[in-house]
């Protein structure tokens, strides 16, 4: 059984993160998984704990299947009327996890923000991440559908060196992320420079030299990003896909002069003498 404790997004689960990832998963809209949105826990509370202990041990009764995992999202929502930056309280929480924990033998999940400087880690009381088994830390990349999982500390066992990548796509109206294979993984690394004098000169090459001779931003990818020996088709795709991510962002910034459109209609082509 899984138990998620939500603040912030019971509707956005419920209509879309849900029925998305059944459909992901080859599953019925209303095929049974062991999965039950809550409204997440105020440990200020005593009485509203109980109340939220007792939902879960009501579940397992009739379930008769054990309690896996608990995710809490968020924990400063969970700290509303206590004080998350005072170490005493973040204590309180983490006692009522261990709690759960002993309880259930279960996995406790909690989401937690960064502060304004996100080299100072999460935000609040630095007793919180002081006091789980494991860190972890998710950083998107630039603003694409790729996301990294950092272990950044795991209590008894040694952190993986390599972080976890996961590559999001569209399914229904939310987004729904999947372990990336080697060729997704490496289509994540840039390998190319994309400085405008670089761009000029795969531009030249295509005769991409004024707005009557310009190309959309597929073949310019392909360009940027050719392909290599013995590279299979997969690994291909994706690098140019990436590539081409990576044209259509920079599009509105350092490659602005080289471009003109948006979207699909997004038109690249070396700009006339009086631009340049």
């Amino acid at each position: 059984l899984v138990f998620y404790g939500d603040h912030e997004s019971m509707e956005g689960i419920a209509k879309f993160h849900r029925p998305a990832w059944h459909s992901a998963n080859s599953l019925g809209a209303r095929d049974e998984t062991g999965f039950f949105l809550m409204r997440g826990p105020r440990i200020a509370r005593e009485e509203e704990q109980q109340l939220w202990e007792a939902q879960i041990a009501y579940r397992q009764v009739i379930e008769k299947r054990p309690v896996r995992l608990i995710v809490l999202d968020t924990y400063s929502k969970c700290m509303a009327g206590l004080d998350e930056n005072d170490p005493n309280d973040a204590q309180k929480f983490i006692d009522f996890c261990k709690k759960l924990i002993d309880k259930y033998g279960c996995t406790i999940l909690i989401l937690a923000h960064v502060g304004k400087d996100a080299t100072r880690g999460t935000r609040g009381s630095s007793a919180l991440p002081y006091g789980v088994d494991s860190l972890l830390r998710v950083h998107r990349e630039g603003k694409s559908l790729h996301v990294k999982l950092f272990v950044d500390n795991h209590r008894s066992a040694p952190e993986r060196a390599r972080p976890f990548s996961f590559t999001g796509r569209m399914v229904e109206r939310s987004l729904v992320f999947h372990l990336a294979g080697p060729e997704e993984e490496a289509a994540m690394e840039p390998d190319n420079d994309f400085e405008p004098a670089k761009i000029v000169a795969f531009l030249r090459a295509l005769g991409a030299i004024d707005d009557e001779h310009r190309v959309l931003t597929k073949p310019l990818a392909m360009a940027v990003s050719p392909a290599h020996e013995k590279e299979s088709e997969e690994r291909y795709t994706a690098r140019v896909a990436h590539t081409d991510m990576i044209l259509r962002r920079l599009s509105r910034t350092k490659l602005k002069g080289l471009c003109f459109g948006t979207g699909q209609k997004l038109m690249w082509a070396l700009p006339s003498e009086d631009k340049l």
